[in-house]
């Protein structure tokens, strides 16, 4: 371990992950780096032996904490693992999903290189019943290449990513001056993109440093494998951003607003009925060359979260405002 070297947090959310956490703690170990290291392991109240696994799996490990909770969500998972996290850095890691060899290494030198407060990779998919990962034994990331930086990464970010919270290494302060989570919202990972992006650059490598399970896997309690909360958490995500940002230009407010009415409007087409009809309103109004000002794009979007709730099972934080009642600065 290299004096005076950074610090890197490992903040590890689990929720009924028994089946996946053999990979993901071994793959946590095997870490290359001479930097200091944290464990923050949260079990967000699972119900499969997750919490006594990673107790057995990680009993002679340095700076662990694990964190036992009744299930309250990823995005209060998180919360609650970042408010435990003191490095310098913090290396998010969904219970599923297995980290290259080389993984946080990598996204180290990309902030270094990039002067970025934030940096992802790209992931590759593992099958759960395979004997190995992909990560496994030696890396299989590409030869190392110059970080790609996104001077104003928010405009981006509202259009789409493709990340998970696995693919990101970040600044524990910039986290921090984020707030974390928007504990609005029930899945984590958009909202905290969204908060980071408009905080400053970021970096982004073209190397693997994640493994998900594959996209049909059904064990556990995958979250990108419930399509309505999926759908539903990204456009909430952005309602409650904009709640947050009375600043934000117009122009980004309706590139927001047109994003959510559009994705809303596909879901429901391919998995609703009659609640269709809901959308065709504020969809056309998102698409029309006029200004479209903050208060109106959250209408939109609070619109299309209603009716993506009307086709597909939506599950909303129990104790926390919904979008029909975001909080204000």
């Amino acid at each position: 371990m290299t004096a005076g070297g950074p610090t890197v947090s490992f903040v590890v959310t689990v929720y009924n992950k028994a089946r996946y956490l053999p990979r993901v703690l071994a793959a946590l170990a095997d870490q290359e780096g001479e930097f200091a290291r944290e464990y923050v392991i949260v079990d967000d109240g699972s119900t499969d032996g997750s919490a006594a696994l990673v107790r057995e799996a990680t009993r002679d490990w340095p700076n662990l904490i694990l964190i036992e909770q009744a299930n309250a969500g990823p995005a209060f998972a998180t919360n609650a693992g970042l408010a435990r996290a003191t490095g310098d850095y913090v290396k998010l890691v969904d219970g599923d999903d297995v980290l290259r060899p080389d993984a946080t290494l990598k996204l180290l030198d990309a902030i270094r290189r990039g002067g970025a407060g934030v940096a992802f990779g790209r992931h590759g998919r593992y099958d759960p019943d395979a004997s190995a990962t992909p990560s496994s034994g030696q890396s299989a990331n590409p030869p190392e290449t110059a970080p790609e930086i996104w001077p104003d990464p928010l405009p981006r970010v509202i259009r789409a990513v493709d990340w998970t919270p696995s693919d990101m290494l970040a600044r524990r302060e910039l986290l921090f001056a984020a707030g974390g989570c928007d504990e609005r919202v029930f899945v984590q990972d958009y909202s905290l993109f969204l908060r980071l992006a408009g905080l400053g650059p970021f970096a982004q490598i073209d190397d693997l440093v994640a493994d998900c399970p594959l996209a049909g896997d059904g064990g556990g309690d995958r979250m990108s494998n419930r399509a309505a909360q999926e759908t539903h958490d990204l456009n909430a995500a952005l309602g409650g951003y904009l709640a947050d940002r009375a600043d934000l230009a117009p122009a980004l407010c309706r590139l927001a607003a047109r994003r959510a009415t559009g994705r809303a409007r596909r879901f429901v087409r391919q998995n609703g009925q009659g609640s269709r009809l809901t959308l065709i309103g504020p969809w056309l109004r998102a698409r029309l060359p006029l200004p479209l000002d903050r208060v109106a794009a959250q209408a939109l979007i609070e619109r299309s979260c209603a009716a993506i709730r009307a086709v597909g099972p939506v599950r909303l934080p129990g104790s926390q405002p919904t979008m029909s009642a975001p909080a204000k600065k």
